[in-house]
């Protein structure tokens, strides 16, 4: 089976470790791949055993349309059985090029927004299936698109052999990751007066901050008017310096955004001691046993569940490993490149692909 893979500039700029290990899983699984590039996306040499092809994303309606039209012919002489849009950015186009190729289309859905989205292309009649990354996502799509059209497919992360050891010098250093990409300003805020009232018994302790840049500049200030701005930093680019990230000891997460992600995922498989606002939309986030799930939004909580996590590392790092083993479990490459293939078979065959009751 030929799959063509076609991600949109935000997958392309966020995701591009999940991006490769996915062309990776699908050849293993036995499929052939082409994946189809944004315009703003160089290739990747470490895929390049893969052909790739680069479509527009940006101009008139007209000039964007002809780039499909143009990766249409392209794609004659090696035409892909099913067409995989990741990204809602690249749904229009793949939508348009199936119908140009007659071949269908798989949508996997992350977020919340997307789910919403989803309406708008369901009366596509080469609409093949739809991929949400969780529960709360499927019912969401279900209430748009035929339930026979829905296959969960959790996103795959690599899960190392052996896990970093968190905490292992709390008296000494403690890199906590405030992983606030989306997160409004009021959120960032309660998080950061939570953590001042226990900052100055954990001196040791220093947030680094992976925030929007719309609230940059207050968070700064609230620091600041806090007096823990000695405990605080900026990630200027938390996915170039993701390796890095992903060694510290703790995750925080300060509001529900609705919206899954690789980095999440392989921040808990590291594993990183993790608390967070609950999120019904990302399952891990509203499970107890993969982290402290705060459902009370104030500062006082982020207090006591910082205080509590670094005052008994012992059991955050029990916590940890348990969010680990969800992560093996539930959100494996293996399993991810197994549902993908079912799905893409079930697609060409004419089975349904079906939402668990």
């Amino acid at each position: 089976m030929l799959v063509a893979l076609m991600i949109d500039d935000e997958i392309g700029r966020c995701e591009r470790d999940w991006f490769n290990r996915t062309v990776v899983g699908l050849l293993s699984a036995g499929h052939r791949v082409v994946r189809l590039l944004p315009d703003t996306q160089p290739d990747d040499p470490r895929v390049a055993l893969t052909p790739h092809f680069i479509y527009r994303i940006s101009g008139l309606p007209w000039t964007v349309n002809a780039s499909i039209r143009q990766l249409c012919e392209s794609l004659q002489s090696s035409k892909p059985d099913v067409i995989h849009a990741v990204g809602a950015g690249s749904w229009h186009g793949a939508l348009m090029l199936a119908g140009l190729l007659d071949c269908p289309v798989a949508l996997s859905v992350w977020s919340r927004e997307q789910a919403k989205l989803v309406q708008r292309h369901a009366a596509s009649a080469n609409l093949g299936a739809v991929l949400p990354a969780g529960e709360a996502l499927a019912r969401d799509c279900a209430r748009s698109v035929s339930r026979d059209l829905i296959q969960i497919v959790p996103i795959g992360v690599y899960v190392a052999p052996e896990p970093h050891r968190i905490l292992a010098q709390v008296e000494f250093s403690v890199a906590v990751i405030l992983a606030g990409s989306g997160a409004p300003y009021a959120a960032v805020e309660c998080l950061i007066d939570g953590f001042a009232m226990v900052a100055p018994d954990f001196p040791q302790v220093t947030v680094f901050a992976d925030i929007d840049e719309a609230v940059k500049a207050r968070s700064w200030k609230r620091a600041g008017d806090r007096s823990v701005r000695n405990q605080f930093s900026i990630i200027p680019d938390v996915l170039e310096h993701r390796e890095l990230v992903l060694s510290a000891s703790v995750l925080v997460v300060p509001s529900p955004t609705g919206r899954n992600t690789s980095f999440l995922l392989q921040a808990m498989a590291a594993p990183m001691a993790t608390v967070a606002a609950r999120d019904a939309y990302v399952d891990v986030l509203d499970d107890n046993d993969a982290a402290t799930i705060l459902d009370h939004i104030e500062p006082a909580a982020w207090a006591t569940a910082l205080r509590r996590l670094l005052s008994s590392p012992d059991a955050a790092r029990e916590r940890a490993e348990s969010a680990r083993r969800i992560i093996a479990e539930r959100h494996s490459m293996s399993a991810q490149s197994d549902l993908l293939s079912s799905t893409y078979d079930r697609m060409l065959t004419g089975g349904n692909v079906t939402l668990p009751a």
